[in-house]
């Protein structure tokens, strides 16, 4: 206990020491004030010159008592920092299981809204291949009426030139070959313009579907010429061909559609088959 008592009485000296030089400069920095109030007589002036009383000395009790305070107060201070803390901590859980709740309601929302637009989705789906189905036989059929309507024209006058008496056949012949050429070419030309009208109104039809589709984030797939994609595509029938790199899609029989990244519905395509090379002499061989 003796080293304690010595260190503690070597701080008692040092705080001494440090209120006697304290003291000291307060003492010089209040003359000059105390000979200015006596000059001018001002009352008080014997009071400030008057020297301060000597300070009581600080002793161990007092310290410890100074030390114990302050204690008490890092305590109070440590404890309301912990609670704090925990309210923090109570807040962020709060938050958390907030920020949870919102994000299964999102996604709640989310099914329910894919619920209710997935008869639109499907129904315009319906309608994208219907309108392609009907376009390509609707071109199909064009091309077709334009090479054969002329031909039916120019056998139906070929059917009445020949019932015509033979000097009469002989006498326009000439025109005849003349009418038969113009009326096939009439023929084709009417008919094209008229195929063309109403292609450009299938045009503006698809138009409209693919804006409608887009605005609901709808992709067709439609992937011909590239590699099988197991994700979106169902193969319904594989080719040997040596034109095409294996496993290529040569053939798109029904489109595919997705809806923002996932598959709605697979493609279903025609694809080369992939050729595994077997060196002559193995036993996969035949």
């Amino acid at each position: 206990m003796k080293p304690l008592i010595h260190d503690h009485e070597a701080i008692l000296n040092q705080l001494r020491a440090w209120l006697i030089r304290t003291s000291e400069e307060m003492d010089s920095l209040a003359e000059p004030r105390a000979i200015e109030a006596t000059d001018e007589g001002e009352p008080g002036a014997e009071a400030a010159s008057d020297a301060p009383a000597e300070l009581r000395s600080v002793g161990l009790l007092q310290l410890a008592e100074a030390f114990t305070a302050l204690r008490h107060e890092i305590k109070l201070h440590t404890r309301g920092t912990r609670n704090l803390e925990s309210m923090v901590e109570q807040s962020l859980s709060g938050l958390e299981t907030a920020s949870r709740e919102f994000k299964s309601v999102q996604a709640k929302e989310r099914e329910a809204a894919d619920r209710a637009v997935r008869p639109v989705v499907e129904a315009l789906i319906g309608l994208d291949e219907g309108i392609l189905r009907a376009a390509k036989a609707f071109q199909s059929t064009c091309e077709r009426i334009q090479g054969l309507a002329p031909t039916r024209v120019q056998e139906r006058l070929d059917q009445t030139y020949q019932r015509l008496p033979a000097w009469r056949r002989w006498l326009i012949r000439g025109w005849f070959a003349e009418l038969r050429s113009v009326a096939g070419d009439s023929v084709r030309q009417a008919t094209g313009t008229e195929f063309a009208s109403l292609m450009q109104g299938f045009a503006q039809i698809q138009l409209r579907l693919n804006r409608a589709l887009q605005d609901l984030g709808i992709v067709r797939m439609n992937d011909c010429g590239g590699l099988i994609d197991p994700s979106q595509m169902t193969v319904v029938e594989i080719i040997e061909s040596d034109k095409f790199p294996p496993e290529t899609v040569v053939e798109v029989v029904r489109p595919g559609y997705s809806q923002s990244g996932r598959v709605i519905r697979f493609a279903e395509v025609r694809a080369v088959v992939g050729v595994r090379s077997v060196p002559i002499g193995s036993d996969d061989a035949i």
